[in-house]
């Protein structure tokens, strides 16, 4: 396609976008959280050290990494659910998943309690918490999901502006009671918790025969089978990531890092949880008539790439000024984090819509594959930065990786979206 035809393309791909009253729904909710959060960064940066931050960062990546297999990646499922019973099966099944799930590490919390929290390093006592913050979390997954496949837009935009402008919200309500990571946890928590009451109303009325529900996870076993490794994997190595960096650096240098990381998500906040439900319903209805979903997946990640092109290039010009602006001259140290690993956020950013690519061609052994390739990789990037006692080696290296892996997997994603869908293709999707 030529340039000026895929400018033409993306154009009229956030047209439709803006057009459509849910989507303009779901970015106006998200966008009330994003702009409340972007609004109290500076007075987080100010109320909270670095070093509570790093707790903070190295906690809400447990938690996170954690909570994404705690479904087994069955909740993922409910979108493409053939019909409102599944879709309440697969919504009662992912909810026992999740309970036994927390129940389960609750208790190996609480059986390692005995043996010192000392080695958790920057976790420590926090690591009590973890358990019922993968629940809320979890919980929370799911209740997003069943509302996508019901199009209940609002539901959704209540629910991103809650969880996000919520947590800064709170957080900067329990600094006047902890101004340590104990204090930014705990905000988080009340935040989740709240958004799982707006988005509650989601959830079926009611209990399904289990026969049902067994059938339903019978039928999307692909999730669990490849999707929810990938993702258990990927919960180790994000763990892994920051227990290494505690471990090799100083706990402000791991709040630089975690810090930047922080700063980029702003904008991918602003955009990634509606765009991938955007996504998902453009790409399955454009299947559905065409056979095919590939200009679908293409317009999208151009345009997400143009946007955080702009971020990285503004970052390199400005970085400095923004940052003392934005966080004060204390933070002023990380502004070399967030240039180097923008540019290999960059390509992140564009993949948004790549799992969701996944999940409709059925190819989650070959993500699984390739996922794992980039975390090896990028985590001896940062392994060969640590040998050298410098973060910001192993962080342009990481960054690399990313960038490189990145645009040769959307590569091969295009190349099979732009073909027409394969016969019993649907039920390899489950």
């Amino acid at each position: 396609m030529m340039v000026g035809a895929q400018i033409q393309a993306i154009r009229g791909f956030a047209v439709r976008a803006i057009r459509s009253r849910g989507a303009r729904s779901m970015f106006a909710g998200n966008g009330v959280g994003q702009v409340a959060a972007l609004v109290l960064v500076p007075v987080i940066a100010r109320m909270f050290d670095a070093a509570a931050v790093g707790s903070f960062g190295l906690f809400s990546a447990v938690v996170t990494s954690l909570a994404v297999v705690s479904c087994l990646a069955l909740e993922q499922a409910i979108p493409l659910a053939q019909g409102p019973r599944e879709a309440h099966a697969l919504q009662i099944g992912s909810t026992v998943v999740v309970i036994g799930f927390s129940l389960v590490l609750g208790l190996a919390v609480l059986a390692a309690l005995p043996f010192g929290v000392e080695h958790l390093k920057l976790l420590g006592w926090n690591v009590v918490l973890v358990p019922p913050a993968v629940l809320l979390t979890g919980l929370v997954q799911i209740a997003i999901q069943s509302a996508t496949y019901h199009r209940d837009f609002g539901a959704l935009s209540r629910g991103f502006a809650v969880r996000t402008g919520g947590t800064a919200a709170a957080q900067v309500a329990m600094a006047f009671v902890l101004d340590d990571g104990t204090g930014m946890i705990f905000g988080q928590l009340l935040a989740v918790a709240a958004a799982l009451l707006v988005l509650g109303g989601s959830f079926g009325r009611g209990l399904p025969p289990w026969r049902e529900v067994w059938a339903s996870l019978v039928h999307h076993r692909n999730n669990p089978l490849y999707l929810a490794p990938r993702l258990a994997v990927g919960a180790a190595f994000d763990v892994g990531v920051l227990l290494l960096l505690s471990i090799w650096f100083r706990p402000q240098e791991v709040g630089y890092y975690w810090m930047a990381g922080r700063l980029l998500q702003v904008p991918g906040g602003f955009i990634d949880a509606p765009t991938r439900q955007l996504f998902m319903s453009a790409a399955v209805e454009a299947r559905a008539r065409t056979g095919r979903f590939g200009t679908v997946l293409l317009t999208s990640s151009f345009g997400l790439l143009a946007v955080s092109g702009s971020v990285a290039v503004g970052l390199l010009l400005v970085g400095h000024p923004v940052i003392r602006l934005v966080l004060g001259a204390n933070w002023e140290p990380a502004v070399p984090y967030v240039q180097i690993i923008a540019f290999g956020w960059m390509f992140d950013f564009a993949a948004i819509p790549f799992s969701n690519a996944v999940l409709l061609l059925g190819i989650q052994r070959q993500h699984f594959i390739i996922d794992m390739m980039l975390r090896i990789l990028v985590l001896a990037g940062l392994g060969v930065g640590c040998l050298q006692d410098n973060l910001l080696l192993g962080c342009a290296l990481a960054a690399g990786v990313r960038a490189v892996v990145g645009v040769s997997f959307g590569i091969y994603l295009m190349m099979r979206s732009l073909q027409p869908a394969r016969p019993g293709l649907a039920g390899a999707l489950n």
